[in-house]
């Protein structure tokens, strides 16, 4: 069973790091937009507030955790290499960004700029993989120091059991940790 700071604790971590990212980028995006070089290019009509942007940064960041954890981003028990976590952060950080300026199209209140809209995507995709490889490597520290690593047994023999047997072993830092086999040991090291 895993404990209280794997199951909990820690994806609420990587789900605030994710808001963080967002937010910073948001914020970001609004410093180059209205105050930086292009503002000299096409010069805004109104300068919206700096809050508005804040705003806009944390309901865009919760909308990308809850698109996160329907599948499945924040879960422990899988461990997804960081190359094929960019694939799914791409996609969840266009499907949100979709799904805020919808909202906002029909919400009229929001003097929004398409413009920052889209240097907040920018500057969001790599923010998120640097907070997901923090994360992963947040993760990783805890499991080697046997924080909330599964207990896992090998069933069976045959060559496939032997195969996961060694692959099994020393996968600490992934979260599991080999305590024996249910019947005779697959492999002659145990």
């Amino acid at each position: 069973k895993r404990s209280l700071l794997s199951s909990f604790w820690l994806p609420l971590a990587g789900s605030v790091m994710d808001i963080s990212a967002v937010i910073a980028a948001a914020e970001g995006a609004f410093l180059l937009r209205f105050w930086g070089p292009i503002n000299d290019l096409y010069p805004a009509v109104m300068i919206p507030t700096r809050g508005d942007y804040v705003w806009f940064g944390l309901v865009l960041g919760l909308t990308y955790v809850v698109i996160g954890w329907s599948y499945h981003h924040y879960a422990t028990e899988v461990s997804v290499p960081l190359d094929r976590e960019i694939a799914r952060i791409l996609r969840g950080a266009i499907f949100a960004m979709g799904l805020v300026m919808a909202a906002i199209f029909f919400y009229r209140e929001f003097s929004y700029s398409r413009l920052t809209f889209l240097l907040t995507l920018a500057l969001m995709i790599p923010l998120l993989v640097v907070a997901r490889a923090v994360y992963q490597r947040m993760r990783r520290s805890l499991f080697k120091r046997g924080i909330g690593v599964l207990r896992i047994a090998v069933w069976g023999s045959g060559k496939e059991a032997v195969r996961l047997w060694m692959n099994l072993k020393d996968q600490k830092s992934r979260g599991f940790v080999l305590v024996g086999a249910l019947g005779p040991a697959p492999s002659a090291d145990w």
